[in-house]
């Protein structure tokens, strides 16, 4: 579920757990993870991800390596003009809660796409911005995994892409080390991955450059150009 400029009050259960900051804005929310823009102890603009708690203040162990997981793909990826840039983790009573994230002020690429689609000039500065990131992400041997508009942001101010949401990402390593076992495992989001990833075949980084081209033409033309069904 995705939530809008929702305003945050001081009696908000994420703002019980993180003091340090002021929520300001939650800005997506899902029975998972909860995004918030926010202020730091130095009045600066940030995004925070944390997970949603179990109940009260008891968070499941596996949420918590998750989002360290996804905190430590980035890292080891490194900075690029077009990733998020993570700052730093966010620990509550011994458990990894969340990650603190710059906040460029660019919004959800999906969001921000023309009811015609972009101009080809605009169209092909994103779609070149986009394949630079996949780009550095394979050069590392990780694979994002669920590429798609709404985990790509756009800042209108400077055009830049930036890929966002590394929740699905894994070291190409550890893909092939685990594709036995988790062969009947559907990663990523219908319509955006590849018809070999539905079949269940082992496609790698062929699946990250699909999801790449239907998000490029979603771009253009504000649409996908096919329906797709869910058997699963």
């Amino acid at each position: 579920m995705r939530v809008k400029g929702m305003l945050i009050t001081e009696q908000h259960t994420a703002a019980k757990l993180v003091p340090q900051f002021k929520l300001t804005e939650l800005s997506f929310e899902n029975k998972y993870i909860q995004i918030f823009r926010a202020l730091d102890s130095h009045q600066k603009r940030v995004i925070l991800k944390l997970i949603r708690p179990k109940y009260d203040q008891v968070f499941d162990e596996l949420d918590c390596r998750a989002i360290k997981h996804e905190y430590e793909i980035v890292r080891y990826i490194g900075e690029s003009p077009h990733l998020i840039r993570f700052k730093s983790l966010i620990e509550h009573e011994n458990s990894t809660i969340g990650i603190v994230e710059e906040d460029d002020e660019s919004m959800p690429l999906l969001d921000t796409i023309p009811r015609q689609g972009f101009d080809v000039k605009e169209f092909l500065s994103i779609a070149i911005q986009i394949a630079q990131a996949v780009d550095h992400i394979h050069s590392h041997n990780v694979m994002h995994k669920d590429i798609k508009p709404s985990n790509i942001i756009y800042n209108y101010k400077t055009s830049t892409v930036k890929l966002i949401d590394f929740g699905s990402a894994s070291r190409l390593k550890e893909e092939l080390s685990s594709h036995a076992t988790n062969i009947n495992k559907l990663g990523g989001t219908l319509g955006y991955i590849s018809p070999e990833q539905v079949g269940m075949t082992s496609t790698l980084f062929l699946m990250t450059l699909f999801a790449q081209s239907v998000s490029i033409i979603t771009c253009l033309t504000h649409s996908l150009d096919w329906t797709y069904e869910s058997t699963y």
